[in-house]
């Protein structure tokens, strides 16, 4: 799958973090992270359901925010479909080729792009955002 990575890097996140972790569990520190990049970002994946096609309901209800804290330290932020719901998400964005299925053929289908064109459209504010979710979190 073709995925779009946006690198961000932000200065004093370790101290965040950190603070987060004393202030809070650490379990309430990923909740509130959780929280606020769900608040930061609901556009997006509203957009991306509503770009993703009206027959693939299992595809749409599987688009989501997903956030964790890595190792480095730092944030990593994923929106868009869940694969273990939606195994297929993929073959819908990019098409698929002609091909057999259990030796009869079929012509494959057209690419029916969602993320991407979401991605295209948001990009130039992820950055700005991703700071002002940074800001949300330090200033608790």
């Amino acid at each position: 799958m073709a995925i779009n990575n946006t690198n961000i890097r932000v200065e004093g996140l370790s101290s965040t973090i950190d603070r987060l972790r004393l202030d809070y569990s650490w379990r309430g520190a990923k909740n509130r992270l959780r929280n606020a990049a769900r608040k930061e970002f609901k556009d997006i994946r509203r957009d991306m359901k509503k770009a993703a096609p009206t027959d693939e309901r299992k595809l749409r209800k599987s688009i989501r925010i997903s956030s964790k804290f890595t190792n480095n330290p730092g944030i990593r932020l994923v929106i868009g479909p869940n694969l273990k719901k939606a195994h297929h998400a993929h073959w819908v964005e990019l098409g698929t080729k002609a091909h057999k299925i259990k030796l009869r053929p079929h012509p494959g289908t057209k690419a029916q792009p969602y993320v991407k064109p979401t991605y295209d459209k948001h990009k130039a504010s992820i950055p700005a955002r991703v700071l002002k979710l940074v800001n949300r979190l330090y200033n608790l």
